[in-house]
């Protein structure tokens, strides 16, 4: 498997692009916490709208990882529901 930091490809290969990021969404079956954590300058200066998902396979510790990491760039998290019905209760840090 072939990877790269998100953030240095941005630096390298779109500079100027970064600012006008709005959205990140993220699907990559239970690797998203690994992602979020290659791009913390751009989350925390930026802060753009993110979409990312909770992998059905993923255990309990790996879940309150993502979720950890989620807060501690202080966003909030909402679940939208299987039915895509809309946005679920807020989820607060316990």
């Amino acid at each position: 498997m072939y990877s790269v930091n998100t953030e240095v490809f941005l630096n390298q290969n779109h500079l100027y692009d970064i600012a006008n990021i709005k959205l990140i969404k993220i699907d990559a079956e239970g690797f998203d916490r690994e992602i979020l954590k290659t791009i913390p300058n751009i989350i925390r200066r930026i802060r753009p709208l993110l979409i990312t998902e909770m992998y059905a396979g993923q255990v309990t510790s790996e879940v309150k990882d993502l979720i950890d990491t989620i807060f501690s760039y202080n966003y909030s998290i909402f679940n939208i529901t299987k039915d895509n019905s809309g946005l679920g209760d807020e989820s607060k840090r316990t």
